[in-house]
């Protein structure tokens, strides 16, 4: 795979001894990020260990190679409990690095004595992190903010919690995909995927609503829905007001959902997301055209550039934008390509390792 980190050697230390803190909810939102970011840095020379507040067992979720410590929701009633694999490797002194998905498990960590001597590092992927952090980043003196994008980068220091010494840019990485051109097969109908959860925020109406229009427009189109929630019931039944039945396809859970959006030509982002998550990440990774709100947390998501953005609640926005990449194949490939090569310059594997890298050698040399 061309796009696999290379090792990187620190030039502060050569064997850095990482904690990764990780739990359900990062895990759920950095996806396969998280086992890239384990295995990039082993081939680095970096000795990981995972601590996984998570339901499942490390091995069943399948970081890489690493050491492992579970601490399930079981111990976590106990306030002062803590697996006695950490209190060992603590007491010991065999970390280097604390080193934590979100703020939400950076501040756990900051209240853990056992932790307190060690510098911390903390992912913020999107303005939750970021408000969160408000609260954390002056607790503790070796405490380091790793803001996602720029615009997070530029929060971190608009919040006044640490000196810009202590904030590093570290974007998230994703692996290039290869999957079939977007609307590049004669007598194909284009098809659309939205993966998120059905609720009342979704934004699935004001899709429904374009896709109508765009339907009556006499355009083809097919949309793909994957999640479920407690507003199914009433799109299903949105579906049939507006006759879309052959048009909109629910799937449901997906645990695999990367081969559904490979065989789609255009991801579609109906609403504000509330949390950042890899999806966008991956469909711009494989190539696909982004139809997404102007009202999202994503830096690399530029209008005319590496997406097509509409209004959010605007169906009449999002049908006028659905139609031009309907009309305008080569306008949609053109996106899907330059949004692949925004990723595979800025979002690479490599590029995430290699600032981790970085980061850890400054962090030991404080």
């Amino acid at each position: 795979m061309a796009d696999d980190p290379q090792p990187i050697t620190a030039a502060a230390t050569s064997h850095p001894r990482v904690l990764l803190v990780v739990d359900d909810e990062s895990l759920d939102r950095f996806g396969v990020i998280a086992k890239y970011m384990v295995v990039g840095l082993a081939d680095s020379a970096v000795r990981v260990t995972v601590l996984a507040r998570t339901r499942n067992p490390p091995a069943a979720l399948e970081l890489g190679p690493c050491d492992a410590i579970h601490d399930p929701p079981s111990r976590w009633w106990a306030r002062n409990r803590v697996p006695a694999q950490l209190r060992e490797l603590a007491g010991e002194a065999r970390i280097d690095i604390v080193h934590c998905l979100s703020t939400d498990l950076a501040e756990w960590a900051t209240r853990r004595p056992e932790l307190a001597r060690f510098p911390l590092a903390a992912h913020i992927s999107d303005v939750v992190d970021l408000g969160r952090w408000q609260l954390i980043g002056s607790v503790r003196p070796r405490i380091w903010a790793l803001p996602a994008t720029p615009t997070l980068f530029r929060g971190v220091l608009d919040a006044h919690r640490v000196p810009v010494r202590r904030v590093k840019l570290v974007r998230l990485g994703v692996l290039g995909q290869k999957g079939t051109p977007v609307f590049a097969e004669e007598g194909y109908t284009p098809s659309a995927v939205a993966v998120t959860r059905l609720d009342s925020h979704c934004g699935l109406d004001c899709v429904l609503r374009a896709m109508r229009g765009v339907l009556d427009d006499g355009r083809e189109t097919v949309l793909f829905v994957i999640g479920k929630g407690p507003a199914e019931r009433r799109l299903r039944r949105v579906v049939r007001e507006l006759q879309l039945q052959g048009s909109v396809i629910f799937v449901g859970t997906l645990s695999q959902w990367l081969p559904a959006m490979l065989g789609c030509d255009m991801m579609l982002v109906p609403a504000p997301p509330t949390r950042w998550s890899c999806l966008v990440l991956h469909a711009m990774a494989a190539g696909r055209v982004i139809l997404a709100t102007r009202e999202n947390q994503e830096d690399y998501l530029l209008h005319d550039q590496t997406a097509c953005l509409f209004q959010a609640g605007s169906a009449e926005d999002l049908q006028r934008q659905w139609e031009r990449l309907l009309a305008e194949p080569h306008t949609a490939r053109q996106l899907a390509a330059n949004a692949q090569q925004f990723v595979k310059t800025h979002n690479s594997l490599s590029v995430m390792v290699e600032a981790l890298i970085e980061l850890y050698g400054e962090m030991m040399a404080k």
